[in-house]
């Protein structure tokens, strides 16, 4: 593990974020959270995927107030050399507005075209230039001529109004010759 998991010590952080990363195989999720599990952290968000080959996983655990810092870290560098990863990283979270990152997604936005670059900046900055958050966003080719699509659930900040994401979601995705459509989550 690098010099950026070496800041702070779990004694201080209540949440902690693992990123790993390496050829896709059996057994990383396994060996990857026995050591979290085994040394009393909880995971509360995650997500995993396989592109191109590669497993990445980002997982946000909470860990005990006791937590052996060192010794996660060295069982964390252990399973990372048995399962032959290229990167196990872990970041203590000491804010405690991490919390708050968790808030479920209140809309998606979904784009279908031909496959061209552009649209993924084109919707993303949309987003941002209206500080909605991306919870989550997932792209892929489909079919034969290769068709894209972009899924992305957001949350919209207080204040803004779906109409309003309507309206500048539809001017980027003109703009990038691409057609788009939002939908609210229901509860």
């Amino acid at each position: 593990m690098g010099p950026s998991q070496e800041a702070g010590s779990g004694a201080e952080a209540r949440h902690l974020l693992l990123a790993t990363q390496g050829r896709d195989r059996p057994g990383i999720v396994a060996g990857v959270v026995e050591p979290l599990t085994a040394f009393g952290c909880n995971i509360e968000d995650s997500r995993m995927a396989v592109l191109g080959g590669y497993f990445a996983m980002l997982m946000v655990a909470r860990a005990p107030e006791d937590l052996d810092d060192a010794g996660l870290r060295a069982a964390l560098r252990a399973a990372r050399d048995q399962l032959a990863l290229d990167h196990v990283e872990l970041h203590p979270l000491a804010d405690p507005r991490v919390a708050a990152t968790l808030q479920s997604a209140t809309h998606v936005v979904s784009a279908r075209d031909a496959d061209h670059p552009g649209i993924v900046l084109a919707i993303s900055s949309a987003l941002a230039g209206l500080s909605v958050n991306i919870r989550n966003l997932q792209t892929r080719l489909e079919g034969d001529p290769p068709v894209y699509a972009m899924l992305v659930e957001v949350v919209l900040p207080a204040g803004l109004q779906s109409d309003a994401l309507e309206a500048a979601l539809q001017a980027a995705a003109a703009a990038a010759g691409t057609e788009v459509t939002l939908r609210e989550l229901g509860d």
